[in-house]
């Protein structure tokens, strides 16, 4: 084990260097055929003949950069106050460019000569406002009465900007009238500082419930959703595991777990009970092909929840859908699958709009034993 964790830092270097990082896509995917595209679908695609521009509201522990003028310019990659129930709200603006194809983060490439950001042609963070507490719960309060919302929380090696742009590309991509949100943990937002992003992910939890809960408190949002990929899972269970006896009414309605990089037995043992009492349900996405999964269970030498697939294992419990979406790998690591794949970008769509769990939305499923298994094509 000693000396896994050795090289640990170099193979995450060489491997991760394209992992979690939203910002660094380069493969396209092909967007649906008309024939599959629902009718809201086909409503976005007036939305692409222009730059659409998309207000997030975040929350975030990390510190601040300012300019010159004392303004806000962008956040960096460590804590403000670690452990603390103090954190930033406000708003950022993402625009999406006409040309955007689902499931893609359009970003400048130098190898088409691109050396500048061109909203034509890339997603691109164009302001972040900071606000009071008193003004970010205002806008809250000015939300649409009855519209629902989802907070997404990132994983590993992930930056501010990373994660305003993963959150724009997924409101864009989820065809439905919902008010993106997102919660940015102090990733380091390096591959070679996993170990690190452990602990920095545990230090955000207090600011997680008291964000978690402003969210419920302000919003006139009818639902709320939480997405939250790879180790940003450990942030929402160790959250709800906290909270799991608070009275305090969250209104979560539905939670996608995507490629949790959680220890699954850890998962079995408390986690999964803590997210059911607070959410209505809950669906997993995994895939025993996942390169990243793969590499941290090599470090952990313990299975990784995301990781599961066909069983054994047979971990099943109630309102929770383990969907395995092996075959929906379309990069080298397969870990950004639930953003990339339009199979699963409609799932997630349909999850919400529908509020069906596996079985009503007609996903594959084969009895083994009296084991319920979910698989995408």
């Amino acid at each position: 084990m000693k000396k896994i964790y050795c090289l640990f830092p170099v193979l995450v270097t060489v491997i991760f260097i394209c992992s979690c990082k939203s910002m660094r896509e380069t493969q396209a995917i092909n967007p649906r055929p008309d024939a599959e595209i629902s009718k809201n679908a086909k409503d976005t695609l007036d939305r692409r003949k222009k730059v659409t521009n998309i207000t997030i509201l975040y929350g975030t522990d990390r510190r601040r950069i300012l300019d010159n003028n004392g303004n806000i310019q962008e956040y960096d990659n460590i804590p403000a106050a670690p452990g603390l129930v103090r954190y930033d709200v406000g708003y950022t603006v993402v625009s999406i460019p006409p040309n955007h194809e689902a499931g893609k983060i359009e970003t400048k490439s130098i190898w088409k000569l691109q050396f500048r950001e061109d909203t034509l042609k890339h997603v691109v963070q164009r302001k972040i406002t900071l606000l009071t507490d008193q003004d970010f719960n205002r806008m809250l309060g000015n939300s649409k009465s009855g519209e629902d919302a989802f907070i997404f929380v990132h994983g590993y090696n992930n930056s501010f900007k990373d994660a305003a742009l993963r959150t724009a590309q997924l409101a864009f991509d989820i065809h439905l009238p919902i008010t993106p949100i997102m919660f940015s943990w102090s990733s380091n937002a390096k591959p070679a500082a996993y170990a690190n992003d452990e602990d920095r992910v545990q230090l955000a939890v207090p600011a997680f419930i008291d964000f978690l809960k402003r969210v419920a408190k302000n919003g006139h949002f009818n639902r709320l959703h939480l997405i939250a990929h790879s180790m940003g899972n450990r942030l929402i269970s160790l959250a709800m595991l906290q909270i799991e006896n608070d009275k305090t009414d969250l209104k979560i309605d539905q939670v996608i777990m995507a490629a949790p990089d959680i220890y699954a037995s850890l998962f079995q043992l408390n986690l999964a009970q803590a997210l059911t009492k607070k959410a209505s349900h809950v669906t997993i996405y995994t895939a025993k092909n996942d390169l990243a999964l793969m590499l941290s269970k090599s470090f952990h030498n313990d299975l990784r929840l995301g990781e599961i697939g066909k069983p054994p294992p047979m971990l099943e419990f109630r309102n929770i859908d383990i969907i395995d979406a092996v075959n929906q790998k379309l990069d080298f690591l397969g870990h950004d699958r639930f953003a990339r794949s339009p199979v699963i970008i409609e799932d997630m769509d349909n999850i919400f709009k529908y509020r069906m769990n596996a079985q009503q939305r007609n996903i594959h499923m084969e009895m083994i034993g009296n084991y319920h298994y979910y698989s995408f094509p």
